[in-house]
């Protein structure tokens, strides 16, 4: 008999659902979007379970869950891992189904962690990741005189940190009279070597190690845009002076395509599949027989309090041919449906899941795989796709100054926040 409401969706609740644009989503759903995004709501983790000796003696009886602790946080660097990672064992289901955590929505939630954990996993192979053990101090120096290249990562909700894989991070020794190096000084180099020479080859070496950033990266480093970053180059994210960047391989590396600005305002338009005269095709991403790529800021709904993120836009479309945008009431007397935020957030959570709404009277199924919405009882099936909102060169530098425009989304908070007692967007 807890004194609290148990009911997501009682009066009071829909009011704030609604302020929020959640009215669409059933209690399923809502149930999904809270625990997927605070672990909090989940039964505890054993302690015991994920010690050393993983030794609860409890077992089976235990009234917590004997789940990898790291796995719940989106941190595990093993794969596999000796811990479990199944929420849908017996003992972990009993735990779930008495807080009221059914088998769907458990299902769905372990659907969600897989997804972290595999992509989690991949930027750890890259390097892109550092992992450091509790305790460690990171500003340690490996010698005395040598550097190592690290930088923490930004993702949803958190700063991750792991270990880059030993062939992807390097290591500058800078041998000189006062260096530790054994058996080698400036004197005992070969004649020519050294000094020029030397300069040479650091210049070399970070101008590959800034090429191949390029390479692997498609993210553009959101405070080198906006203003100053840090890190300089040694940050790990791409520096360009838009929030955008079209590119083409040529077989060797990527290169910067002309008229950018041009190219990015017919993408954002969610009418052009092509660029007929330019040879580029924005469904296969080719231009002519070359790979085509956009590199781009986070997601605005990552970073919420960031200015120059990238505005994300889902868009489905009519018997008319044309496209509306989720959220807005594109025909007379249809009911909203959710926003493009709550799509976007519901995406990067799983790019292949398959989620449910509610629009009026009737559900919808909205594949991010096929990119497909389908009513469940008609099965009527419409296409939908993912287009950023336009912003020009001349917006990027209003932003940075500081000026406020109409046309230019605000990015620096979120939607249901009242702008008139916003301050001028930047920061001092």
């Amino acid at each position: 008999s807890c004194k609290y409401s148990h009911d997501i969706i009682n009066a009071e609740n829909k009011k704030v659902l609604k302020s929020h644009e959640l009215s669409c989503l059933d209690e399923s759903d809502l149930r999904v979007l809270l625990l997927q995004n605070d672990p909090f709501f989940l039964p505890d983790v054993c302690q015991f379970y994920n010690r050393k000796d993983d030794a609860c003696r409890q077992q089976n009886n235990c009234n917590k869950l004997h789940v990898c602790r790291h796995f719940l946080h989106g941190e595990c660097r093993f794969f596999p891992c000796k811990r479990s990672h199944n929420l849908l064992d017996t003992h972990a289901l009993r735990l779930l189904e008495k807080e009221g955590i059914n088998v769907n929505i458990a299902s769905n939630i372990q659907t969600i962690y897989d997804h972290k954990h595999v992509e989690f996993n991949k930027e750890l192979k890259k390097g892109k990741i550092q992992y450091h053990k509790p305790g460690e101090n990171v500003l340690k120096k490996t010698s005395d005189r040598s550097k190592v290249l690290t930088g923490p990562l930004q993702t949803v909700g958190s700063t991750l940190h792991a270990p880059p894989s030993e062939s992807k991070y390097l290591m500058f020794s800078h041998a000189g009279p006062g260096s530790n190096v054994p058996g080698q000084s400036q004197h005992q180099l070969p004649t020519g070597a050294g000094g020029k020479d030397k300069d040479k080859k650091d210049n070399s070496s970070a101008k590959a190690l800034k090429d191949d950033k390029e390479d692997n990266c498609d993210e553009i480093c959101v405070f080198h845009v906006w203003k100053f970053c840090k890190h300089k180059d040694k940050c790990k994210f791409v520096h360009y002076h838009l929030p955008y960047r079209w590119q083409l391989h040529n077989g060797i590396t990527w290169c910067d395509l002309s008229m950018m600005e041009e190219i990015e305002k017919a993408y954002c338009d969610p009418k052009n599949s092509s660029i007929a005269d330019k040879n580029i095709n924005f469904e296969t991403m080719t231009c002519r027989s070359c790979s085509l790529r956009r590199l781009s800021t986070p997601s605005s709904v990552t970073k919420p309090t960031f200015v120059l993120t990238t505005q994300w836009i889902w868009y489905w479309k009519n018997d008319q041919g044309q496209w509306i945008e989720y959220g807005e009431q594109g025909e007379k007397n249809s009911a909203t449906a959710p926003s493009s935020a709550i799509i976007e957030n519901l995406y990067l959570a799983d790019p292949d899941a398959t989620i449910t709404f509610q629009a009026g009277l009737h559900h919808y199924q909205l594949n991010f795989k096929e990119m497909t919405q389908t009513n469940t009882s008609y099965k009527t099936q419409r296409r939908v796709c993912r287009r950023p909102k336009f912003v020009s060169s001349e917006d990027v530098q209003k932003i940075k100054k500081g000026q406020r425009d109409s046309s230019i989304p605000n990015q620096a908070c979120p939607a249901h926040w009242d702008p008139s007692a916003l301050p001028e967007l930047g920061y001092k």
